[in-house]
């Protein structure tokens, strides 16, 4: 059981990263165009017009976030499930697949930012919390439960 779902993180792992670094592959035109979708869907869900620019980047690096939160969260997984991966490794791949994504978009005739790499890097860094929290929660509830 431990193994298989290792193999699923794992797998997550691997397309996380694939769609995090697909989307920096797009030019910049089609990379705005996905965020306009999200930005019109916000602006009819509160039935208001907010500034399209301020808006568009809130939800581009947002976007950043919550997919480097998931990146995080599924190597701290890693660790935690396969016990062979350090928490310094965990935290270079986090910040190897950052840079590289900010790699991607620079050779793509895009913007890349030392700002978007922290932003990136930070997402990763809650997403690590997220699962040392919930392990450190299991963990005492499993020793509540013993004692009872």
């Amino acid at each position: 059981m431990k193994t298989l779902a290792l193999r699923i993180i794992v797998g997550m792992t691997v397309l996380t990263t694939v769609f995090i670094w697909g989307n920096s592959f797009q030019n910049s035109e089609d990379s705005n165009a996905v965020s306009s979708v999200v930005v019109e869907t916000m602006e009819k869900i509160t039935e208001s017009e907010a500034a399209d620019t301020k808006l568009n980047i809130f939800v581009r690096k947002a976007a950043h976030l919550l997919e480097f939160a998931l990146l995080g969260a599924l190597l701290a997984m890693i660790k935690a499930i396969s016990g062979r991966f350090s928490c310094f490794a965990v935290l270079f791949v986090s910040l190897a697949v950052a840079v590289a994504d900010e790699m991607i978009q620079h050779f793509n005739g895009r913007t890349d930012s030392v700002t978007d790499i922290a932003l990136d890097f930070g997402g990763a860094l809650c997403g690590i919390a997220i699962i040392v929290l919930a392990a450190a929660v299991r963990r005492r509830t499993k020793t509540a439960s013993k004692k009872t």
